[in-house]
């Protein structure tokens, strides 16, 4: 569900580990047990030939990120290329809605050897029936908008996955989608993996976003000052407006303790 690192993040994980094991023996039974859990993923031969499927919570990262990013910089109201209407522009707005409907895609797929939200929803329920981790009203909202050609899906995501499925998968007409369409879509996906996350890892603090710290290093070239602090602060505040939609109740619109990834925040320093 999280995804795997790279070989060398769990060996030195393990060698941190070890070396807890050594200063802090009174907890040295639960670092051996993670040490082992690091090293089965190491050991196997699925991991070492690259053949795990990507981690849900790597997908939803994928979709955030883009999708912050083009949001905060079509939000300048200067004169910029970027937030104008022009051939360049056009170009990013098809290939990021091709990008993010292939990825949501993914997550609502039904096969059942597919490694999907979907599927693994369907696998957990009666463990979050079990745990009360949310009312009944909203795991029945949650089954509706998976379920496959159902009538009580919400449009919006009818017709975004309509689009991937149509348009794109096999060049044929549909709905045109809009950007109301791909925001509920990615909170409705946020909600269903904060509570399927509270049920597998409940113990957990909120992990972040990452930030990649070069995102913005070749923006000084095209952007002025005001321009670039602009972009990185529409982009921090989108984000955290979705990750908001992780403690949304889908029914009642009621916030609880949900938070599988953590607000961010920063500060702007202009020189």
């Amino acid at each position: 569900m999280y995804g795997v690192g790279s070989q060398e993040h769990y060996k030195s994980e393990i060698d941190l580990l070890e070396s807890c094991c050594i200063s802090s023996p009174e907890y040295a039974k639960e670092f051996r047990s993670q040490i082992n859990s690091y090293r089965q993923i190491l050991d196997d031969p699925n991991y070492r030939e690259g053949l795990y499927p990507r981690g849900i919570e790597k997908i939803i990262q994928q979709i955030i990120e883009p999708m912050s990013l083009w949001e905060a910089i079509t939000s300048l109201t200067t004169d910029h290329f970027f937030a104008s209407e022009n051939y360049f522009r056009s170009l990013v707005d098809v290939s990021l809605t091709f990008l993010l409907s292939s990825e949501i895609a993914k997550l609502f797929n039904h096969k059942p050897a597919d490694f999907s939200l979907y599927n693994i929803w369907l696998a957990s329920k009666p463990k979050i029936q079990a745990s009360d981790l949310v009312t009944p009203e909203e795991i029945e909202f949650i089954d509706n908008q998976f379920e496959v050609n159902g009538k009580r899906r919400d449009q919006r995501l009818t017709r975004l996955l309509n689009f991937r499925n149509k348009q794109i998968a096999h060049n044929s007409a549909s709905d045109e989608t809009q950007k109301d369409d791909f925001v509920y879509v990615t909170c409705f996906i946020l909600r269903v993996w904060a509570i399927l996350d509270a049920a597998y890892s409940p113990n957990c603090m909120p992990r972040p976003i990452h930030l990649d710290e070069h995102l913005f290093d070749q923006f000084y070239k095209i952007m002025s000052s005001v321009e670039l602090s602009h972009v990185k602060a529409e982009r921090l505040k989108f984000i955290n407006e979705l990750l908001s939609a992780c403690s949304k109740d889908l029914v009642t619109g009621t916030y609880d303790d949900k938070r599988p990834f953590a607000e961010l925040r920063v500060t702007v320093k202009i020189t």
